[in-house]
């Protein structure tokens, strides 16, 4: 994720600098911790705010901050988006996405 201020004062035909405020990885069975850490380290060197590692095997998210504030994250808790503004985002919301019924029932 970039903010949009940074976004609106890159012209247009230029790539954006250093990395996103936000960076996430969704682990799979192929990473690595040491690959995860490396990751983390590259990103917090261009300027990232979180670096979040998705862990869908286990519903949890770890959030990792470059001031060393680190959390964990599962089912029913609530991730602060303090460095973003305002605001939380469910856990529940990444790994259990809403159900719609995408055939409502005809009236009748």
């Amino acid at each position: 994720m970039v903010l949009s201020d940074r976004v609106y004062a890159t012209e247009r035909r230029n790539w954006l600098a250093g990395s996103p405020e936000l960076a996430s990885e969704v682990l799979s069975p192929s990473n690595s911790k040491r690959q995860m850490e490396d990751r983390k380290q590259t990103f917090f060197s261009g300027g990232c705010l979180e670096f979040w590692i998705v862990d869908p095997d286990q519903s949890i998210v770890s959030v990792s901050r470059p001031d060393g504030r680190n959390g964990t994250f599962g089912l029913g808790d609530e991730i602060p988006l303090d460095p973003f503004g305002d605001g939380v985002l469910p856990v529940d919301k990444i790994f259990k996405p809403e159900v719609r019924n995408p055939c409502p029932a005809a009236p009748r």
